[in-house]
């Protein structure tokens, strides 16, 4: 049998056991190419693509001489008329043709590939629209192909595949704006800026030369808002920081908030939650650096557990920050003059109460002139707060924040703030109002994943071998803090596991005020190295039932201290770090590690005997 390849992607051309066929002319040929695609067709159908213009006898005479062509070229197999009506390729000398292998996840090889390039008939207008149709419906299933595979590189954040299929997209969309701004977005969330503003130079080139017209303002926004990403969010000259490291993601998408180009269309508070360590102090200090190239006001304060019970102690060091910005003149003195006096004068009063709540009259009082004095200064300032640690902010200062937001408006101030997700709970019900009106956007920060933290262990610790940085990342468990600390030791030191006096101190204040039986839960977990089932807890603590011991270990779970994990059909429990494992367990006497390893002894040679 012989061997038909019919190629109709790109230039067109037709194989007979290897050699190329010359069709006799050029309705013949598109005759053929048509039927490649269909499989069958109408004599009806073929006409009118092909002879439309012609009256029906002459169409019919026309076709009967295109079939009689084709046969004698290829061989009268490969046709077959079914009765009156129909013409179709045999099935059972069927050519290999390359646009079979065309659909829904096809990219092709070569980026010039396009269905019958260059193939025209001439005053044949049905076929040049049924042509441009074909081309239509096999650019949209690339560009589907490809976008997929663009989202897919996105996600592992492979920057070469991220270009490769870009690239491929512009070039069959130039002009659209909207994958430009799409692309451009993946760039700079994975901290490729500089990708991201070569593209929109790019952008701005082809519609000067082609349209001659200029980029929309929305796309020229971003391309500002990236730029002003880029050239504050750099790490040159700066002081390493682990904690930061990789963060370009987040603060990518904090920059959409503050900007009101996210989802929701306006501006947005962010509040960014992780546990302790994890450096969202580090991405707190990072975004009040971007904020600047914003042209907004910056105001800062911090929170302490120690000044939890002081009513709107946060709020003392936002309005000294205001002071300063007076003296400094980035306010004029009179814009908030009349302010500024009552809020001193009600502040002292309420020191003067020897730290009672205020009166309600009293709050109410510094409400409604915090507001006032807010709106002015919105009125020609934009304003940001940066709070950190808000776990430990009263609630009066809560409500003050909120009504502040909700009468002065996201579009004139914002605030950006960290906490504990230890104290999520309380956060978000502090925040509720925040949150139902989608004025606050949720942000959890993660610990560095082993792919990360090999990443940064080659870069700041490139002689370490692969068993030495799976150790680490074990004992650190990607949290940036520990992991900060260990690289520092290490340097110091050379290759240890040793914990640092620093981190030792962050883990005796997470234990500190921890009730006794909760404690004693964690010293019986730190003798397994492992993994432990709440059976061999119960051995360890054989007061206690199982009920009681299921509570503390959930209030041990909501601290972040420990965490579940199944296995099979087995509930074990495990620290969240190893290196509160580790602390935990050297903390212990000798004496008392001995009563618990001669206990699980006994138990386990019983078990064995049984």
């Amino acid at each position: 049998m012989d061997k038909i390849n019919v190629h109709l992607l790109g230039r067109p051309y037709v194989e007979l056991n290897g050699k190329r066929m010359n069709f006799p002319y050029k309705k013949a040929e598109g005759f053929f190419y048509y039927l490649c695609v269909k499989k069958n067709a109408t004599r009806e159908e073929i006409i009118y693509v092909l002879w439309g213009s012609d009256n029906e006898n002459v169409g019919r005479k026309n076709l009967r001489e295109a079939v009689y062509q084709i046969k004698k070229l290829m061989g009268k197999e490969i046709l077959v008329t079914e009765g009156h009506t129909g013409i179709s390729l045999n099935p059972d000398y069927m050519p290999v043709i390359d646009w079979d292998k065309v659909g829904e996840g096809y990219i092709p090889d070569s980026e010039e590939e396009v269905f019958l390039s260059h193939f025209h008939i001439k005053n044949c207008y049905e076929f040049e629209e049924w042509v441009s149709s074909m081309q239509e419906q096999y650019n949209e299933y690339i560009i589907k192909a490809v976008r997929s595979r663009l989202h897919e590189a996105d996600k592992v954040k492979d920057v070469n595949q991220i270009q490769k299929y870009g690239n491929i997209l512009i070039k069959r969309d130039p002009y659209n704006e909207e994958l430009y701004k799409e692309i451009m977005e993946i760039y700079a969330a994975g901290g490729n800026y500089n990708m991201a503003i070569k593209l929109y130079y790019d952008l701005e080139k082809i519609l000067a030369e082609d349209l001659g017209v200029e980029p929309s303002g929305e796309i020229t926004g971003l391309f500002h808002r990236i730029f002003n990403v880029k050239g504050n969010v750099a790490q040159t000259g700066e002081s390493w920081n682990v904690s930061f490291v990789g963060r370009t993601q987040e603060i990518y998408m904090i920059s959409q908030c503050i900007s009101g180009a996210g989802q929701r269309g306006k501006p947005q508070c962010v509040a960014i939650a992780g546990e302790e360590g994890v450096g969202k102090t580090a991405l707190l200090n990072k975004v009040a650096q971007m904020v600047k190239g914003y042209q907004r006001v910056t105001l800062h304060a911090a929170c302490y557990p120690e000044e939890k019970e002081y009513f709107l102690r946060p709020w003392n060091d936002i309005f000294w920050e205001i002071e300063q910005c007076v003296e400094n003149g980035i306010f004029e003195s009179s814009l908030i003059q009349e302010e500024r006096q009552q809020i001193r004068q009600l502040l002292k009063g309420a020191a003067s109460d020897g730290g009672e709540a205020l009166h309600q009259p009293s709050f109410q009082s510094i409400e409604r002139i915090t507001i006032e004095m807010c709106r002015k200064i919105t009125q020609r300032y934009k304003m940001v707060l940066f709070l950190d640690d808000v776990q430990w902010m009263d609630t009066m200062s809560f409500q003050l924040l909120t009504r502040l937001l909700l009468t002065v408006g996201t579009e004139n101030i914002l605030f950006i703030c960290t906490y504990d997700k230890n104290s999520d709970q309380a956060v978000t019900e502090a925040f509720e109002r925040l949150i139902r009106q989608d004025l606050i956007r949720i942000l959890v920060i993660e610990p560095f994943n082993r792919l990360e933290t090999e990443e940064l262990l080659h870069k700041y610790l490139p002689q370490l071998n692969q068993e030495e940085k799976d150790k680490i990342y074990e004992m650190s468990e990607g949290n940036g803090f520990f992991l900060m600390e260990m690289i520092n030791l290490i340097k110091e030191k050379g290759f240890t596991l040793e914990i640092s006096p620093k981190a030792n101190h962050v883990i005796k204040a997470r234990l500190a005020g921890l009730p006794e039986i909760e404690n004693e839960v964690l010293n019986c977990m730190s003798v397994f190295p492992e993994k432990i089932a709440i059976e061999e807890l119960e051995l360890l603590l054989p007061e206690l039932d199982r009920l009681s011991l299921i509570r503390i270990l959930e209030k041990l779970q909501e601290r972040y201290l420990i965490k579940e994990s199944l296995v099979g059909w087995n509930i074990y429990y495990e620290f969240v770090h190893r290196v509160f494992r580790e602390y935990i367990y050297d903390r212990q006497s000798m004496g008392q590690r001995r009563i618990y390893h001669h206990m699980l002894a006994e138990y386990y040679e019983n078990q064995g005997k049984t």
